[in-house]
């Protein structure tokens, strides 16, 4: 089975039409929260109507190319037949400045997965990255470096001796 991986220069990947994205500020709380995990879908431009909440490429200049996700406000028809919305986050005061176009959406919000949030939430804490990555690093150099000290020892009371010591000249 062949794997729809689609991902052009600057651009998310989107696989079987579904991009995985992490939320990155409040404009959308209490709806999407920092950190929250969204996966959102291709469709249609045709299909989003007001209400609908849209990843996008932003137009904005402060965050220019880059993914947003905002609630669709209005939908507007252009004169050469394609779509423009005006988007808002949940948890601003203003509408965004800049209309979001057609070419530019990335798919609709489909699913916010609540385990994956929590899971990365607790992965990205400093205090998990320590005691769950470099801890059991610095377990696992302990014990290597005690087998290296034993192996010697127990070298050492058989009488061999290692070829270093042996002074091949």
């Amino acid at each position: 089975m062949a794997m729809s991986i689609i991902a052009k220069k600057n651009k998310v990947p989107v696989v079987f039409g579904y991009g995985i994205f992490t939320v990155v500020s409040d404009s959308m709380a209490p709806t999407l929260k920092t950190g929250d995990v969204i996966i959102s879908k291709s469709v249609p431009a045709g299909t989003l109507k007001e209400g609908d909440i849209i990843t996008f490429y932003s137009s904005d200049p402060s965050i220019f190319g880059r993914p947003n996700t905002h609630r669709i406000i209005s939908v507007s028809r252009e004169d050469d037949g394609s779509y423009s919305f005006k988007t808002k986050g949940d948890g601003n005061e203003r509408t965004d400045s800049y209309p979001v176009h057609e070419k530019d959406i990335i798919g609709k919000l489909a699913y916010k997965p609540a385990a994956l949030s929590k899971i990365l939430k607790v992965l990205n804490n400093k205090a998990v990255f320590l005691f769950g990555l470099i801890f059991p690093i610095l377990i696992a150099i302990f014990f290597e470096m005690k087998n290296i000290s034993d192996s010697v020892k127990s070298g050492r009371k058989h009488g061999k001796k290692s070829d270093i010591s042996k002074g091949d000249n």
